[in-house]
């Protein structure tokens, strides 16, 4: 009896001298890990695609938040982002997932932040929300003090009020006027354009419409960047006769969005 005993205490210890081996040695992918690899998509300006050992991971940049990619220097993030680790091997730590399945890290090219250099270029918001650190917050605070980046508006709106709805004021109403409409202008500085125009290339930097032109500079006739410099929606207010509820509340380029307002007779802009 005593032999079987031993021998079935033996098979327990030997269970889990294994799993513990399999947990600190065997896999590299658990929380708190550390992965190393190579990154193969820029989403955006805080999300990338990390492959590594022919396995591919969604990493969203932890206390951090980039503007959104419809929304103003969104792209511009998008860009910044990919020139600083598209293609390139990096290290990512991070200690949980959202609810998107994502992986929230801190992205390491080398000895680079990238993470804490996002928002001290002005390519990101820290995300106080989420994150109480300090160097994230020092960074903002110096980014805002030399106008870098989205900073350079007068009035910017944070990727989280954003997603809650709020855009900028249509161009027609009394405070549109007083937001900073955002260009950017080539190295030559003989033009102004929009951020995705192809004649502006990799070096472009931004800055206040209103300033632009005090210089005296041209718009850019391929990309016309004052026609719609916000990527708004414009406001048609109008109901279809034979559908009294019904209205079409705003147009942007060819989509368009249409509402039930129930008795009502205008369009909140």
């Amino acid at each position: 009896m005593r032999c079987i005993g031993l021998k079935g205490d033996m098979q327990v210890i030997r269970f889990w001298l294994i799993a513990s081996f399999w947990v600190c040695f065997g896999s590299p992918h658990l929380v708190g890990a550390a992965l190393t690899g190579k990154v193969i998509k820029v989403a955006d300006g805080d999300t990338v695609t990390l492959l590594v050992e022919k396995k591919s991971y969604r990493v969203r940049l932890q206390g951090i938040d980039a503007p959104e990619s419809q929304q103003p220097f969104g792209q511009a993030a998008k860009k910044a982002l990919s020139e600083k680790v598209f293609g390139h091997g990096v290290t990512v730590r991070w200690d949980e997932k959202d609810r998107y399945g994502r992986l929230l890290g801190q992205i390491y090219l080398g000895e680079v932040w990238v993470n804490q250099l996002m928002v001290q270029d002005g390519y990101a918001w820290h995300y106080t929300h989420y994150s109480k650190d300090s160097r994230l917050a020092r960074s903002q605070q110096l980014a805002k003090q030399e106008s870098r980046g989205l900073w350079a508006g007068e009035q910017v709106v944070p990727p989280w009020d954003w997603r809650r709805g709020k855009r900028p004021l249509l161009e027609d109403s009394p405070e549109a006027s007083r937001i900073t409409q955002i260009v950017y202008v080539t190295p030559k500085g003989e033009k102004f354009h929009r951020q995705d125009c192809h004649y502006l290339g990799t070096k472009g930097k931004p800055e206040a419409l209103a300033s632009v032109r005090n210089r005296g500079l041209p718009p850019c006739k391929r990309c016309h960047p004052i026609e719609d410099p916000w990527g708004r929606f414009f406001l048609l207010n109008f109901r279809v006769p034979a559908s009294p509820g019904f209205m079409v509340s705003f147009v942007h380029k060819t989509d368009f969005e249409c509402a039930f307002l129930n008795n009502s007779s205008h369009v909140d802009g």
